[in-house]
């Protein structure tokens, strides 16, 4: 898996880009609409924001997700990497699996790192911005800990229910010319 993510920069370049683009947009976005919204509705506001935050990283991780598994095995052999692979004491099981294991665990865990570092950033950020109720809507630990268990929750139920689509990937990757 360390080979992956040594050949395969954007494993960790892509969500650390979407979550400076998320800051920078909290950063300097406008906030000031919230205020006009009566507080009990911005309670509410706050557990969508976090989740649509959440979401963002979700879609852009099954599109990168896909195009790994798509490009793994063709590049490897495009690049003639695999001859260098085939010389060490590593069998074709051990590299698909990692492989798979990259695209099905590695991915998703650096994406729902990042989606978390970026989405304290932003609450932190937003607190300070929004002098409304909204600002401390963000900052509940119920509401933190749901949704850390529903990412988690959702990324290991998403792994396996796509795991034939994964491998059906993972077999054309192998099989493109």
């Amino acid at each position: 898996i360390r080979r992956e993510f040594w050949e395969n920069r954007a494993i960790w370049i892509v969500p650390a880009a979407i979550g400076v683009v998320l800051t920078f947009a909290v950063l300097f976005g406008k906030i000031d609409i919230v205020a006009a919204i009566p507080p009990e509705r911005q309670r509410l506001l706050g557990p969508q924001v976090l989740l649509a935050y959440g979401v963002t990283f979700f879609v852009v991780m099954s599109i990168y997700s896909s195009w790994y598994l798509l490009e793994c095995l063709y590049a490897d052999r495009k690049d003639r990497s695999v001859l260098f692979w085939k010389s060490m004491p590593i069998s074709d099981i051990a590299t698909v699996t990692s492989k798979l294991a990259t695209a099905l665990v590695a991915i998703p865990l650096v994406y729902f790192i990042a989606a978390d570092v970026s989405t304290l950033l932003m609450a932190f950020i937003v607190s300070l911005r929004a002098h409304s109720y909204f600002g401390s809507a963000l900052w509940h630990p119920d509401l933190w800990l749901q949704l850390q268990a529903l990412w988690l929750y959702v990324i290991a139920t998403t792994a396996i229910w796509y795991l034939p689509f994964t491998g059906w990937l993972l077999f054309v990757s192998a099989w493109a010319k």
